[in-house]
């Protein structure tokens, strides 16, 4: 959610502030009643869901369970909050118009094939996380045929590694081989990311992927 909108915001259009929040909440609504494992297929049936009575409920019962410290209760709240004074509040015209924007991306696993590979169940997953691949060492070969989805995960899977990166600057114990990271992409053109404010983008990773031992060949035919 991070990378689907600056958080700068003074500028950005309504639709995509309104559903940068739709979404923000609804990965705290995961993240509440799902804490060991949920996918971006969750994320949309909880952005389809979102404001219902029986999601509130659900918000309610993890707002008061022991298993969450502090912070997330704070973000549970918020997520609550937002859904019951804010988000239920909208027209009917507005929310299916928020959700349109907010959805544009997860629409995508509502095929078969990109479902099973990027939203496997808990008992199929081969990789636990991107830090995983980084500390490791291992070998990530993403090849997709279709070009939307070559573009649009070939450019979320780049931030989650990039990010992964520089996160080793905080953790020094993952480097204790110095082992090299490496970033390599062919038509770079269409993963391409600027970032502004907090959010991630190439610019910014380069500037700090150095220090943390990343190393980025980008190849492109224009």
């Amino acid at each position: 959610a991070s990378n689907f909108i600056s958080s700068g915001g003074a500028n950005h259009d309504f639709w995509e502030v309104q559903s940068y929040n739709l979404i923000r909440a609804s990965l705290a609504f995961c993240a509440a009643t799902k804490p060991d494992y949920y996918t971006l297929s969750d994320l949309m049936t909880a952005l389809v869901r979102a404001g219902s009575k029986a999601n509130l409920a659900l918000l309610k019962q993890a707002l008061t369970s022991e298993q969450f410290d502090e912070e997330e209760r704070f973000n549970i709240g918020c997520a609550l909050e937002y859904f019951r004074d804010e988000y239920a509040e909208l027209e009917d015209k507005v929310r299916t118009s928020i959700l349109a924007t907010a959805t544009n991306f997860l629409n995508q696993f509502k095929e078969y094939q990109a479902e099973q590979i990027f939203c496997p169940s808990k008992e199929k997953l081969t990789i636990s996380s991107m830090d995983e691949i980084v500390d490791s060492g291992k070998i990530l070969l993403f090849d997709v045929t279709s070009p939307a989805l070559a573009r649009s995960m070939g450019t979320l899977v780049k931030l989650r590694y990039q990010q992964s990166v520089l996160d080793l600057l905080s953790r020094p114990e993952a480097r204790r081989d110095r082992r090299g990271a490496v970033l390599i992409m062919d038509e770079y053109q269409d993963v391409a990311t600027v970032g502004t404010g907090a959010v991630l983008g190439d610019d910014r990773y380069l500037a700090k992927a150095r220090e943390a031992g990343g190393i980025t060949i980008a190849a492109s035919q224009s």
